[in-house]
């Protein structure tokens, strides 16, 4: 490869055919070995000889456009003057939230209600995840959704005779209400199978058995000379045991965090349940103290298998407990609360 040494010319040298070729080598080599060729072009990677050291233009020579593919930058970009952050922090309205990172640091909210879409038809997010979800409309799930505002709009069936489920063995429905129902197979209660009327028996076999049943033990109390009064005593006394009895309540009282809401600890006077009424006007966490009776340490644990309980809305719960346990509750955050507690005996 000729080198600049080879082109240099003494008095009188002639400029030979061969001058020429080194010439043309050398500017070639100089075209394709620089980063930036005799057109212009950048044709290799552009890299300055110390980190941090040089400029890409100046205060008063600046590039006019700059297309790039990705940006890295180890202090901050501004435009006009401002870092990204102050400009989001200036687009953001007080108080609610703004993008830093990818992640959002405080609630976001249209500025108009029912007014903004968050995706189109044609632009969607492939997933939302979130706590709880509250529609004024329906959820479409598909172009013609039976579902609507939380209610059934039509008539819905499965696709196949005798294929679907509804429900499973660990994830039940709490409670179905309805008219009239028609089981092809048997109907199971806690466990059993339901006899049906026919099969083996038919019901009104069992009437005049038990008219007779009955017209028996009619007459052997009146042979017995029952106290009716005193029985009815007796009924009235079971019936006051099953009445809730309120060990304490808490109403909009303001509750700072992780801070026990009764003083002192609330003791249980009958074994059976407690039921817990609560609400609150934010969203908050619900948290249970719990001793029993003879142990020396409480146990704390969520209420509400862990979710966050919505903002002004009646919730309640029971649990079992005995005679001379000890209980407490807690909140988080901070809220306006209104809790009522009560024992139920011989649950």
């Amino acid at each position: 490869m000729p080198t600049l040494e080879n082109l240099r010319l003494r008095t009188g040298q002639a400029i030979t055919e061969t001058w020429y070729d080194n010439l043309v080598d050398i500017l070639e080599s100089l075209a394709f070995q620089n980063p930036i060729d005799i057109y212009g072009y950048v044709i290799k990677d552009l890299v300055p000889y110390s980190d941090l050291a040089l400029n890409l233009g100046i205060d008063v020579k600046r590039f006019k456009e700059a297309h790039v593919g990705y940006g890295y930058f180890t202090y901050d970009v501004w435009i006009g003057n401002k870092t990204i952050q102050q400009l989001i922090e200036e687009k953001a309205p007080s108080g609610y939230g703004y993008w830093y990172g990818g992640y959002i640091s405080q609630f976001i909210a249209p500025d108009v209600d029912l007014a903004l879409n968050l995706g189109f038809h044609d632009r969607r997010w492939k997933e939302v995840h979130g706590g709880w979800g509250y529609f004024e409309y329906g959820i479409f799930p598909e172009p013609k959704a039976a579902w609507y505002g939380g209610q059934v709009t039509e008539s819905v069936y499965p696709d196949q005779d005798l294929a679907l489920n509804l429900g499973y063995p660990n994830a039940k429905w709490k409670e179905v209400h309805f008219g009239y129902g028609y089981a092809s197979s048997n109907i199971y209660v806690s466990g059993k199978a339901v006899i049906k009327d026919g099969d083996p028996v038919t019901v009104s076999d069992f009437g005049t058995d038990a008219e007779n049943d009955i017209k028996n033990k009619v007459q052997e109390g009146i042979d017995a000379s029952t106290d009716v009064e005193s029985i009815k005593a007796d009924i009235s006394t079971l019936k006051d045991s099953f009445k809730p009895i309120l060990l304490d309540k808490k109403w909009n009282i303001s509750v700072n965090e992780n801070t026990d809401i009764f003083s002192p600890d609330l003791v249980v006077s009958y074994g059976g349940r407690v039921r817990i009424k609560y609400m609150a006007l934010d969203y908050s966490y619900l948290y249970l103290k719990h001793k029993a009776s003879g142990e020396t340490s409480f146990i704390e644990a969520m209420l509400n298998a862990g979710v966050a309980i919505p903002a002004q809305c009646w919730h309640e719960w029971d649990f079992t407990a005995m005679s001379n346990d000890q209980i407490n509750l807690k909140i988080s955050p901070s809220s306006t609360i209104t809790v009522l507690v009560y024992n139920i005996p011989n649950a």
